[in-house]
C-alpha cells in the first residue's frame, strides 16, 4: 500500500473516530453534569433529602441523549466501515430486484458478501 493510501485510510479512521468520541460525549455530559451537581457533598444517611439544582427537564433530556446514543452507536459504527456500507448497499439492491421480480416467500435470500480492500 503506498503511504499517500496509508495516510489517507488513517485520515478516513480518524474522523470517524472523531464523531464517535464527540458523539458520546455530547450524550453522555449531561447526565455526568446532573449526577455531580445532584450527589455534591452526598452522605448515605441523608439519601432520602437529595434536591436537585438542575430542572427535572435537564434531567430528562440528558437521559434521552444518552440513551440515544445507545441507539445511533450501530449505525456510526457500520456505516463508518467501508465493508459494512458496501454489505447493507447489496443487501438492499437485492430485496429491491426481489420486490421488483415479484419474488415471494420462495426467492432465495439476499447474500451478504464481505469485501476485502
Amino acid at each position: 500500500m503506498r503511504t499517500t493510501a496509508r495516510a489517507q485510510e488513517n485520515w478516513r479512521a480518524m474522523r470517524v473516530l472523531v464523531v464517535l468520541v464527540g458523539y458520546f460525549l455530547v450524550s453522555w455530559l449531561p447526565v455526568v453534569v446532573w449526577y455531580c451537581t445532584l450527589f455534591r457533598g452526598f452522605w448515605v444517611e441523608n439519601a432520602r433529602d437529595v434536591d436537585p439544582l438542575l430542572p427535572v427537564w435537564f434531567y430528562n433530556i440528558s437521559i434521552t441523549l444518552a440513551y440515544g446514543n445507545s441507539a445511533v452507536n450501530p449505525f456510526l459504527y457500520g456505516f463508518g466501515n467501508r465493508s459494512v456500507r458496501r454489505c447493507v448497499l447489496l443487501t438492499v439492491r437485492q430485496l429491491r430486484r426481489q420486490r421488483i421480480t415479484g419474488g415471494g416467500a420462495r426467492a432465495e435470500p439476499p447474500v451478504m458478501i464481505a469485501y476485502r480492500r
